[in-house]
């Protein structure tokens, strides 16, 4: 995990900067740059990583794979009931810690979607009655990190 974290960092670091470095450019051609949406997805961007790191010291090892559903991975799903689709990024947490596209492990979409691969079916139980998903597409952060191998990350 020692190297998830300093990926994680770095990529922080350079939005940081790349963001910085815009509103100077910014001012510096006259004026208080409005904030458009490209600066407000950095500025999600830059929430998420920081979450993801801080997640890092809670997240258990064996929720991080790079070849299924697990910590910091999005999932790309529909709900097969409503037809709805969707994407949401696995967080550390329980179910009061939800932030809109971030899912906590601990609630129970976290559970269901945990360790699911494209293709997968989970059902989640909701006070409403079971919903049952499809998972279209994972997207897990080692391979964001250009970290790939078969098997989990170094655990250190």
């Amino acid at each position: 995990m020692a190297e998830i974290r300093t990926r994680l960092g770095r990529e922080l670091e350079e939005l940081a900067n790349e963001m910085m470095l815009g509103r100077l450019a910014g001012r510096a051609a006259g004026g208080e740059p409005e904030e458009a949406d490209c600066d407000r997805a950095v500025h999600r961007r830059i929430g998420l990583l920081g979450q993801l790191i801080a997640g890092l010291e809670t997240a258990e090892a064996g929720t991080l794979w790079d070849d299924r559903a697990g910590y910091g991975s999005t999932v790309f799903l529909r709900d097969l009931d409503s037809g709805q689709e969707t994407f949401c990024t696995l967080v550390a947490g329980g179910a009061a810690d939800e932030e809109p596209g971030r899912v906590p492990l601990g609630s129970p979409l976290g559970r269901a979607l945990l360790g699911c691969r494209a293709g997968d079916e989970p059902v989640v139980r909701t006070r409403a009655g079971p919903r049952r998903l499809r998972v279209f597409a994972v997207h897990t952060l080692p391979r964001s990190l250009g970290m790939t191998g078969g098997g989990p990350p170094d655990a250190a």
